[in-house]
């Protein structure tokens, strides 16, 4: 999913998007997210220009990476000229009693390392009103629909909307990080939430189309959760439910995922400082479930 870095101009848009969109960064995310020494130097001269140009700001840590955050200047710049939006996440004004010791913790690099590799391998979505959110921002990282008589909220790790061509309708990527702490059940019943949002949800939000996207920390893990009749498609039953959505139809599952439009990926994430995400593959939901219980492929929509 990673490409390298040969474009300067489009290194310094990466550097400003992913602070726009976390906020504030520690520097350390940028060290680890390139492989080279040629990278890394890219990137530091990139930064060390930023800052001189005042698009971004340093604040020393307790450690040897710095804290990095936007200026008015940058935030202004990354809103009119990079996403083609403006004031989509409030300029935030940096506070100095937060993050002094800039540790990394794995969901949050899991996040960046998402948003990183999708800026760098869609640079054309630039400047298209495209709108990226991670979960430390609650207020727009999240997904509202009404359902059963009331107001659902779903909250992804990372939340990305991206321009239909000449249309109202926008594409959405959400992305499921997942570090091992959570079950497979759990899993599997945001995997259902999902599947309601596409069916009753996407027209109230002005969607087409949308890509769920889970990261994994493990093979092992990936292949139990959604290899070859693995747990997730063995959890589905003919009525399925969480705690925000109760007696799911199986039929809806798989109604959502008949026409190929939505789409499920998986891939695994490597705490290797030199490797991010691996490659994402396609999980075929409908299949496999049908895999499993072939007399419901006779099933028709409600």
């Amino acid at each position: 999913m990673r490409k390298q870095i040969n474009n300067p101009t489009h290194l310094k848009n990466k550097i400003l998007i992913s602070i726009y969109v976390f906020r504030y960064l520690s520097a350390e995310y940028f060290d680890r997210i390139v492989k080279t020494r040629k990278e890394k130097q890219q990137v530091y001269e990139t930064i060390n220009y930023l800052v001189k140009q005042n698009f971004i700001l340093k604040k020393e840590l307790l450690h040897e990476f710095s804290f990095l955050y936007l200026t008015k200047k940058g935030y202004d710049f990354v809103t009119k000229n990079l996403i083609g939006v403006e004031g989509t996440i409030p300029f935030y004004q940096y506070r100095t009693d937060r993050s002094q010791t800039g540790y990394i913790f794995v969901h949050n690099y899991m996040n960046f390392t998402y948003v990183w590799n999708f800026i760098s391998n869609n640079p054309e979505l630039l400047k298209q009103n495209i709108q990226i959110y991670e979960d430390g921002n609650k207020n727009q990282c999240k997904l509202v629909f009404y359902h059963g008589g009331k107001n659902v909220i779903l909250s992804p790790d990372i939340l990305i909307f991206t321009p239909e061509k000449n249309s109202i309708y926008r594409k959405a990527v959400i992305v499921e990080n997942d570090f091992g702490g959570e079950t497979h059940a759990t899993l599997f019943k945001k995997l259902i939430e999902y599947s309601i949002f596409i069916k009753e949800g996407m027209k109230q939000n002005k969607i087409k189309s949308v890509e769920i996207y889970f990261i994994l920390v493990s093979y092992e893990r990936a292949h139990n959760l959604f290899g070859t009749q693995g747990t997730i498609a063995k959890m589905a039953d003919y009525f399925n439910s969480s705690y925000k959505v109760k007696d799911v139809d199986v039929r809806d599952i798989l109604q959502v995922f008949q026409n190929g439009e939505n789409k499920i990926f998986y891939s695994v994430f490597n705490r290797r400082p030199d490797i991010t995400c691996q490659n994402f593959l396609l999980y075929d939901f409908r299949k496999e479930i049908i895999a499993l219980h072939p007399s419901w492929e006779r099933l028709r929509p409600q």
